[in-house]
């Protein structure tokens, strides 16, 4: 049992440190961009073992008149061998316009499952409008509203299993800040509230900090936090990892 123990603590510090990253600075030659990576964190004392990992995977096609963008990630982790995460999200994304002028379309489809969040299954679906406020080498903050309609499972120990479907207002700030090419902030925030139900609240943020140590070596540390207001639940996540990159 302790050497498997130990076998477990070598794997789960690997997969924290092993991350790869590739991707493209979009130009007229160059507009795909894919992602794969991981972070984590890890824990270990004489009482408990816990450790979280955040895996993602993201593509992007860029044009001229449309983008397409597809990420998924999977969030699992235990404490002393009991499993606290089990968590998938998957997202596709068209942008119209958005590489031609500040006002742009949006339509997206998202798919979650989640054992911390007591989600069987969340599909939504919607169209908004979206707009930069600020768009330069240094500095990108993007807002977008639209309206999108959702279809779920919830389980919960008051409610219990709760089938519904639900049209919501979702609302978006995504930011980037650059300095120096060197740190690099990256984030986004949503608050979709249901139109009809006034405590019917879904907030996501996620935000991920990277200091370059080389054009190719980066380190990174990430903050996730979801929030439903119907059934009281929420996460979050504060992982760190290693990213290597290259360019294409």
């Amino acid at each position: 049992m302790r050497s498997k123990s130990y076998r477990r603590w070598i794997f789960s510090i690997l997969v924290i440190l092993t991350t790869s990253a590739v991707h493209a600075q979009f130009n007229d030659s160059t507009n795909h961009y894919i992602y794969v990576g991981s972070t984590g964190a890890f824990n270990k004392t004489n009482d408990l073992k816990s450790y979280v990992l955040n895996n993602a995977v993201k593509f992007t096609i860029s044009k001229k008149a449309v983008s397409f963008h597809t990420a998924h990630s999977w969030i699992y982790g235990q404490q002393s061998d009991v499993k606290i995460n089990n968590d998938f999200s998957s997202v596709v994304e068209l942008d119209f316009l958005k590489n031609k002028r500040r006002f742009y379309y949006w339509a997206m489809g998202t798919f979650d499952k989640s054992y911390s969040l007591k989600i069987d299954y969340r599909f939504q679906g919607g169209l908004g409008v979206g707009y930069y406020v600020i768009d330069n080498p240094e500095w990108i903050i993007l807002l977008s509203d639209g309206f999108i309609f959702e279809k779920g499972n919830l389980t919960d120990k008051v409610l219990g299993d709760r089938n519904y479907d639900v049209w919501r207002n979702s609302a978006r700030v995504k930011y980037r800040w650059v300095l120096s090419d060197i740190f690099i902030l990256d984030g986004s925030a949503f608050v979709q509230p249901s139109i009809t139900t006034s405590h019917d609240t879904i907030i996501k943020s996620s935000t991920t900090l990277s200091l370059k140590l080389k054009k190719w070596l980066s380190v990174t540390s990430s903050v996730t936090y979801n929030r439903i207001t119907l059934t009281e639940r929420e996460n979050l996540f504060v992982t760190y990892g290693v990213v290597l990159e290259r360019f294409f």
